[in-house]
């Protein structure tokens, strides 16, 4: 069991010595250093300190009724009656500890009645005894009184266990708090870093997004321009072939058949559909009365329709 120096009531067995009611305190400067793997212990009853090795120190509260029921003797009734009597008023017999006044060590009760001249627990006894212990009017008195002093020795004894359960299960809490505060600690760095890695990320992603809605926007304004340019390019385009079919309609309709059969055998001219220039200029005849496959070409000189020839001219100036 672990105990703490100057805090504890326990059960301590010097050698060749049965297991005595005492207190771990702090060593007194006269005794020197405690040794290794020991704890200086003040014993109830015979008022003396010792170091006692560790492993032969016991919680008292918990041992109690294992070596009350083992231990003989006047002075061990009278030292589990002193450490009782603590237990019950520790304020009072204080004085069981190792004070230090004038660098004077003070050992025992005798020592602080000589030193601060006040009445301790040794020399008032008598007064003790009346005031925790009075005499009783009639057995059944004490019978009741001893029994009534047995009970709250109980009670103090449990909730004494209890309050050393209490304080270790809080310092395995506090233990267990700390290592996940810790834990928590650690998780919120790593959480911390992994968010800036992810906001640099995420900055990097908008910057290329960004460039790449700068690139896309160019794209569409040069497409735009192309666009436009090649509509105003369609529509010349679809306005010149309306023309040359427009003149290619005027120049069909331009030309009329108005030349008549003579007697010399000439056949009438029904309209010109084209011309070209080859060391002179000849016009492509359509004759009356004959089909598409009869169309031929004709120098100018040879052509006997006057009329048609000038209307040809006059539509293809338009």
């Amino acid at each position: 069991m672990e105990i703490e120096s100057g805090n504890d009531l326990v059960w301590a067995r010097m050698k060749y010595c049965p297991f005595w009611p005492a207190r771990v305190v702090k060593t007194p400067p006269t005794m020197g250093r405690t040794p290794r793997n020991k704890k200086c212990v003040f014993f109830f009853g015979t008022k003396q300190f010792g170091f006692v090795d560790s492993d032969k120190i016991f919680g008292y509260s918990e041992h109690r009724a294992k070596y009350v029921s083992k231990g003989k003797g006047v002075g061990f009734v009278d030292a589990v009656h002193k450490i009782d009597e603590y237990i019950l008023d520790p304020v009072k017999y204080k004085s069981n500890a190792c004070v230090l006044i004038d660098q004077v060590v003070i050992k025992t009760e005798r020592d602080v009645e000589n030193t601060l001249g006040i009445k301790c627990e040794a020399n008032a006894r008598s007064d003790s005894r009346s005031m925790v212990n009075p005499k009783p009017s009639s057995v059944a008195n004490t019978a009741s009184w001893a029994q009534e002093r047995q009970s709250l020795i109980d009670k103090i004894i449990s909730l004494t266990s209890e309050n050393q359960k209490s304080t270790f299960e809080l310092k395995q809490t506090q233990d267990k708090l700390a290592v996940l505060n810790s834990a928590k600690q650690e998780l919120q760095t790593k959480l911390n870093q992994s968010n800036e890695a992810h906001m640099k990320k995420v900055d990097k992603l908008n910057s290329e997004l960004s460039e790449t809605n700068a690139v896309l926007a160019k794209l569409r304004s040069d497409n735009r321009d192309k666009i436009l340019e090649l509509t105003r390019e369609k529509d010349l385009a679809q306005a010149r072939l309306k023309q040359v079919q427009n003149g290619i309609a005027r120049q069909q309709i331009a030309v009329e058949s108005s030349a008549k059969d003579n007697d010399d055998g000439f056949c009438e001219v029904e309209k010109l559909l084209a011309d070209k220039m080859v060391q002179k200029r000849i016009y492509l005849v359509r004759w009356k009365r004959y089909g598409s496959s009869d169309d031929s070409w004709v120098e100018e000189a040879n052509l006997n329709c006057p009329s048609i020839l000038k209307k040809y001219k006059q539509l293809k100036r338009k």
